[in-house]
């Protein structure tokens, strides 16, 4: 139904990627790295950002001005950059721990377009949906912490905003501006991916959190109207309060919801019959169902292959060791030796307490 519904084995869609779409303006991105096997790419929305506050910035005069000058903005530019970009490859890794997958990370100011293949179960959706805020929200601690540490607490108070005045002390040094930047950035992201709308992880959330309660179909459309009323309190607040910035995250979501609407759209059309939507949702939901279980199933098979072989390698490894005590005696074991060695005593001391008996 949305990229969450893709399988983990399939390929990463680079190779066969539509182009951009006039109608689609979420689709407006090129390639600019690859991580892990996952294609970074950079949508147009994030690129604009950087031109425009770059070019404010050149502009440091006035009452209007950008409130940074052009070092500075640089500085803000690189920590959201890397604020988003840390917050991806966070999300990528433990949705590839989880069993789920991240083939592509479209990067826009706030985070990811691009949710990924998501893993087996409720839980493990919840948990893949909230580290990415989680990571942010650490970035923006340790950031608080060594503002507070380097001003001694005199430049806390109003450290993280972003235009305006603050503390003489984090004004008068680089890397305390620096880090007081960064953590503005991350405060930001990780707040942003909390609100229930795509394109943010909250909505993720609060979806996985729904579904053990009203079925996969009935989570989704519930989110997805929970993500319509986000859309338009965030673009009121931002016309009311005059802050494009805030009336841009407004318009975000709602071009994110327009999207999820046309793809769900479709794969109701497809599992209905004659207009049985009812029909359509226990036939969505079972096959959802079907595909988390063959999934699951599919984790657990990978998870034992992996212990398998790694307990093949810490028997063979083992076996050496004992060959070369059996030549040189055991005084000769380096130290790495030795840790195997004293690894595969623990593992049979653990067997045993296990099964006293010895069967």
């Amino acid at each position: 139904m949305n990229g969450w519904s893709r399988r983990p084995s399939e390929p990463p869609v680079e190779a066969g990627r539509e182009p951009p779409r006039f109608d689609e303006p979420l689709s407006w991105s090129v390639p600019v790295a690859r991580v892990g096997g996952t294609v970074v790419r950079a949508h147009a929305l994030l690129l604009g950002t950087i031109v425009v506050i770059l070019v404010r910035s050149a502009w440091h005069v006035g009452d209007d001005a950008f409130p940074l000058g052009p070092r500075l903005a640089a500085i803000l530019l690189a920590a959201m950059v890397g604020v988003v970009l840390l917050h991806e490859v966070a999300t990528m890794l433990v949705l590839r721990r989880l069993g789920g997958d991240l083939p592509e990370m479209v990067l826009q100011p706030l985070g990811g377009l691009d949710d990924g293949v998501p893993p087996p179960g409720w839980r493990r959706a919840a948990i893949a949906a909230m580290v990415g805020p989680l990571t942010a929200a650490t970035v923006a601690i340790l950031a608080a912490v060594a503002v507070a540490i380097g001003t001694r607490g005199s430049g806390t108070v109003s450290a993280w905003s972003l235009p305006g005045l603050h503390s003489p002390a984090i004004a008068g040094s680089l890397w305390l501006e620096s880090t007081r930047l960064l953590g503005s950035v991350a405060t930001v992201v990780a707040g942003a991916n909390l609100l229930p709308a795509p394109p943010f992880r909250g909505r993720l959330l609060l979806e996985s959190l729904l579904r053990p309660h009203l079925g996969p179909t009935r989570a989704r459309r519930a989110t997805f109207r929970a993500g319509i009323g986000t859309a338009i309190v965030v673009g009121v607040v931002g016309v009311v309060s005059g802050w494009l910035p805030v009336f841009l995250v407004g318009a975000l979501c709602g071009l994110a919801l327009l999207r999820e609407h046309r793809r769900d759209a479709e794969v109701l059309e497809a599992f209905a019959i004659d207009g049985a939507f009812s029909i359509a949702d226990l036939r969505t939901d079972a096959a959802l169902e079907q595909d988390e279980a063959d999934a699951a199933a599919d984790l657990e098979r990978r998870r034992r292959d992996e212990v398998a072989a790694t307990l093949a390698a810490e028997n063979a490894a083992l076996d050496r060791v004992l060959e070369k005590i059996a030549e040189h005696g055991i005084e000769a074991l380096d130290r790495q030796e030795r840790r195997i060695l004293d690894r595969a005593t623990r593992r049979r001391r653990a067997a045993d307490d296990r099964d006293p008996t010895g069967g």
